[in-house]
């Protein structure tokens, strides 16, 4: 059973905009800069699924069960793949990067398997 946000379609039409700026690379730093060719997956509170739009529909086979889950499905994209992640809350599900240092440790994860990890905006203070 997939999750379904009604707050995502006006979410994504935001997103796109900041993304255009990203993918153009303008005044961007390198670090962030995602090439047109690039392998782009987004990383939500529980789901992580490709493209480089945010969905209002998210199959179950995307669903994040945990942290351990979350860095398993990493390891297996391809080297230079970029994960936007939007750290947010989320009232249908239970945020995979809840605990204190797990952001952390991916971001970490994401720079030994050569993955870019990018905040989508920087979280909210709890």
């Amino acid at each position: 059973m997939g999750v379904t946000n009604p707050v995502r379609p006006a979410v994504a039409s935001l997103a796109l905009l900041s993304i255009a700026v990203v993918l153009s690379g303008a005044n961007a730093p390198p670090e962030i800069r995602i090439g047109l060719n690039q392998p782009v997956y987004q990383l939500e509170s529980c789901c992580l699924y490709p493209g480089i739009f945010l969905r209002g529909y998210i199959g179950s086979e995307y669903a994040l069960a945990s942290y351990q889950d979350l860095t398993t499905r990493a390891a297996l994209l391809p080297v230079g793949t970029a994960i936007i992640y939007w750290p947010q809350p989320d009232i249908f599900c239970t945020r995979v990067l809840r605990r204190p240092g797990e952001l952390t440790r991916f971001a970490h994860f994401c720079r030994q398997h050569k993955l870019t990890l990018v905040l989508a905006h920087p979280p909210r203070p709890q």
